[in-house]
């Protein structure tokens, strides 16, 4: 093949994480049922991941993922698609070379968090290091995220030069306000989302699309927003950690599997 070749990779996040109550098997069953869904709906796949290992906390997944995705976007020149194990595609759907940088398609804006006063984001705002971006005060989720070919190096310097302060702080505070946790991450991502020049003079909604980040236990207020049912989006996010198996598993024998 010629060197000059752009790959289209998805990364799919599988870690086996000794602190989690969920037996390791459930979350390996719900990637290989994404990894299904990627092959059957989504346009353009050259090559699929599913990345990760043995750990023992959540807060070391969260800071290991950053690094294992770097590593496989630099292997060879490629867009890379990341997600964790229990999404699902459930419709036709492009997103390879459809978008110009590090794009994330859910914010925390419309489930109506005051985030400034929420203790799980101590990285994004109320401390001396605080890094954030005037006029746009939201969080996104850090999954789906896409990250293209000619995506500017800056933007990863910034995630790993935050991820250096993530673990600065968790040395320096020890109470639950400073642990790392989803906030902590998604607020990482949303840096790097923030830092890019394509998207400052976007406003919040533009960056969010509902059929791609559609979050399945927030299916009532996206309805009420984009009129948009779990039926209607191209991949959902079931939010394992909430126990929605059985949901995922209806979705899954019913637009994924075969048999």
């Amino acid at each position: 093949m010629s060197n000059d070749k752009i790959y289209n990779v998805v990364a799919i996040q599988l870690y086996n994480v000794k602190e989690n109550d969920t037996p390791f098997a459930i979350y390996k069953f719900m990637a290989q049922c994404f990894e299904k869904s990627v092959k059957k709906y989504l346009k353009d796949v050259d090559e699929i991941i599913i990345f990760g290992n043995d750990i023992n906390t959540m807060n070391e997944m969260f800071a290991d993922v950053p690094t294992k995705l770097y590593e496989i976007y630099k292997r060879k020149k490629c867009n890379l698609l990341f997600a964790g194990c229990d999404q699902l595609f459930i419709k036709p759907t492009e997103i390879f070379g459809k978008y110009d940088c590090f794009s994330l398609f859910w914010c925390e804006k419309l489930i109506g968090n005051n985030l400034k006063n929420d203790k799980f984001y101590p990285l994004y705002y109320n401390n001396e290091y605080s890094f954030e971006v005037p006029g746009k005060p939201y969080i996104f989720m850090n999954g789906p995220g896409y990250f293209p070919h000619n995506m500017d190096e800056d933007v990863w310097k910034k995630c790993f030069s935050h991820l250096n302060l993530w673990n600065f702080f968790d040395k320096k505070y020890k109470n639950d306000s400073f642990k790392k946790n989803w906030g902590w991450d998604m607020s990482i991502y949303s840096i790097m989302l923030y830092s890019q020049k394509q998207i400052i003079d976007k406003n919040v909604e533009e960056l969010i699309d509902p059929l791609i980040g559609f979050q399945y236990p927030l299916k009532d207020i996206i309805y009420n927003k984009y009129k948009i049912n779990p039926e209607d989006a191209k991949l959902i996010h079931f939010h394992s950690t909430r126990k929605k198996f059985d949901i995922f598993i209806d979705f899954y024998r019913k637009y994924v599997s075969d048999d």
